[in-house]
């Protein structure tokens, strides 16, 4: 594969990512809205969950999966490293915290975490 196929692969992917991180954050907080959920990082939570799943399963697929490397580097890191994202997580946890919100942020990271661990785990194993 010659770099600037690869770097044009990422990119793409990368934009794919990003758009559909956006469309399910202001979908999620759409409708959330005026409910027990509304003002918390839903949005966040479902992209770094599914795409953990997703990542997991295209990993542990490895060859079978198909497609060819390139591919694979388009799906990998270009849409799932800019659908999920770690650094979004982090600030909104903080911003809860700094909200007066301790306990929702709490909920949040670990909520985060443990859906996170077993959506690897499953897609682990679906991709074997």
């Amino acid at each position: 594969m010659s770099a600037p196929l690869v770097v044009a692969a990422v990119a793409a992917g990368g934009a794919l990512g990003a758009v559909l991180r956006l469309a399910v954050t202001v979908a999620s907080a759409r409708l959330l809205a005026g409910g027990p959920w509304a003002g918390l990082p839903v949005g966040t939570l479902i992209v770094n969950v599914a795409g953990t799943l997703a990542l997991a399963w295209l990993v542990a697929s490895g060859e079978r999966f198909g497609g060819g490397p390139l591919l694979r580097t388009f799906l990998a890191t270009g849409v799932l490293g800019a659908l999920t994202t770690f650094s979004t997580f982090a600030v909104d946890a903080h911003g809860l915290v700094l909200a007066g919100e301790g306990g929702r942020a709490a909920a949040y990271v670990g909520a985060t975490l443990l859906l996170a661990g077993g959506a690897v785990l499953l897609g682990a194993a679906l991709g074997r």
